[in-house]
Formats: structure tokens, C-alpha cells, sequence
């Protein structure tokens, strides 16, 4: 099985036990909204703990840059940059508004997630003017 269709795997069985009433972070930090839910914010968690978040309603565009480890997500007042490793899912998850609160990872947990899940190492949140 490619990794590609185990990170699917595992983002199923995160939104199945969300659907089933569970709420945890998943190993990587992020978060899944259950399919039913009625509404769809998304939380960035800093390593200080500092957390900001903005509802998917007002998110006008998400762009995927692989070849920087970056996902931009613009949305009518904020623009929010994640860089991280292997964030294609995590882009993936974005277009269907799955992802309900991202975790900023220290870059050791880079080693302990050998290379199957994205992992978001930083975050900055930028009021647009």
C-alpha cells in the first residue's frame, strides 16, 4: 500500500471516531471535523500555546506549494502560512473543509513520524490590511 493511501486510511479512521463522538488530536496534531458537524471553524495551535481561529466560511483560497513544504491559506482577513513536511493530505483535507484544529510540531517529532503523516513545524497567522 503507497503511503499516500495510508495517510487516506488514517484520516478516515480520525473522521469515523469523530463521527463517533471521539475529539482528539490525531499523532501529527491535526484535527478532524466530524462529517456532520453544522459549523466548520479551524484552529492554528502555536507551540507557545497561543491559538487563533477563523471559520471556513470566510477562506477565499488555499494554495499548495510542494517544492517549499507550504500551504497558503487566504482568507478575507487573515492570511495563515503552515510549513511543515509531506502536506499534500493536509491540502487535500483543506478542500473539503475537514481539519478543525492544527497543531505547530517541534521539528523532532519529524523523526518519530518517519515519513507517513504531514506534520506542520510552523505557523503564522498575518492580519491582511
Amino acid at each position: 500500500m503507497s503511503d499516500e493511501n495510508k495517510l487516506k486510511l488514517k484520516y478516515d479512521e480520525v473522521s469515523k471516531n469523530k463521527e463517533e463522538g471521539g475529539d482528539s488530536d490525531d499523532d501529527n496534531g491535526i484535527t478532524m471535523h466530524s462529517p456532520n458537524a453544522l459549523v466548520r471553524n479551524i484552529c492554528f495551535i502555536q507551540k507557545d500555546g497561543r491559538r487563533f481561529f477563523l471559520n471556513y466560511y470566510y477562506l477565499i483560497s488555499v494554495e499548495f506549494l510542494p517544492e517549499e513544504n507550504m500551504i497558503i491559506l487566504t482568507f478575507t482577513t487573515h492570511t495563515a502560512t503552515l510549513k511543515g513536511h509531506l502536506l499534500e493530505t493536509l491540502y487535500e483535507a483543506l478542500e473539503n473543509h475537514g481539519p478543525k484544529r492544527i497543531r505547530e510540531q517541534n521539528e523532532r517529532y519529524l523523526a518519530k513520524n518517519e515519513g507517513s503523516q504531514p506534520v506542520v513545524a510552523e505557523i503564522s497567522i498575518e492580519v491582511k490590511t
